[in-house]
């Protein structure tokens, strides 16, 4: 099973690191702050507007989609801004059905967050 996360120990780990491997893969890897370890995941990414949209297996069930449940969604898309800064936006989608009939809760969540580049 694929973890969707560098969830570790991270309360140490301010300072994080993204390198673009190739045309598919990238590296986040958090960095510690007292002896430089580091955390390291490679994920998939397609380009979208600008932005890379990171393919970590962010769909999951609940229950039976459309029959009787839903599919949470969550997307992460990493950009950069004028200045050089690190712009992560979040973005969950819950949808569902009852027998295909009746529609469930379809609700969607943005969130933006913004990391000064460290020189």
């Amino acid at each position: 099973m694929t973890k969707d996360t560098l969830s570790s120990d991270i309360q140490h780990y301010s300072k994080f690191e993204i390198k673009v491997n190739d045309k598919k893969y990238l590296t986040i890897s958090l960095i510690h702050d007292i002896d430089s370890t580091k955390i390291e995941r490679t994920y998939k990414y397609t380009v979208e507007n600008n932005s890379y949209l990171l393919k970590n297996k962010n769909t999951k069930p609940l229950l039976i989609p459309y029959i009787f449940g839903s599919l949470d969604t969550k997307k992460l898309y990493l950009s950069i801004d004028a200045d050089n800064n690190l712009i992560i936006n979040t973005v969950e989608s819950r949808s569902g059905a009852v027998l295909l009939i009746g529609f469930l809760d379809w609700k969607t969540t943005q969130k933006k967050y913004v990391y000064n580049r460290i020189k």
